[in-house]
């Protein structure tokens, strides 16, 4: 959640596809995160993580 918090709203590109420690926490990350991103890199994607970027999708399209 910290991480998430701490992101600069200019951010528009990152890449968590190599840090094993974050991809862990993704959907907290993504619950959390008020950045619109253009990009994000993800990796491996397992149905937690699927889950929380169709949620974090869904949120950035409402807005």
């Amino acid at each position: 959640m910290q991480f998430a918090k701490i992101l600069p709203l200019t951010l528009q590109y990152l890449n968590l596809s190599c840090n094993l420690v974050l991809r862990s926490y993704i959907d907290i990350f993504l619950n959390h995160c008020n950045v619109p991103l253009k990009r994000l890199l993800l990796g491996h994607l397992d149905a937690k993580t699927v889950k929380a970027l169709i949620e974090f999708c869904r949120i950035v399209v409402d807005c």
